[in-house]
């Protein structure tokens, strides 16, 4: 099941994520470095989140002194 470029056709799922839309696409064969990178893409985005937000408490708070 080859399409006119040479992409495999897998299975996918469409999201929308706070107004953003996201597209999964699904390999026909497990690939364990990959489910490893994606684990770091989430840990290191959700670190640096937390991180902004301290950052930006810290910042409005020292305003009101």
């Amino acid at each position: 099941m080859n399409n006119a470029e040479g992409i495999s056709r897998s299975s996918k799922m469409e999201v929308t994520i706070k107004g953003h839309r996201v597209t999964l696409h699904f390999a026909d064969e497990p690939n364990p470095d990959v489910a490893v990178q994606v684990k770091q893409v989430l840990l290191s985005t959700c670190l640096l989140t937390t991180d902004c937000k301290r950052e930006d408490k810290s910042l409005n708070t020292s305003n009101f002194q």
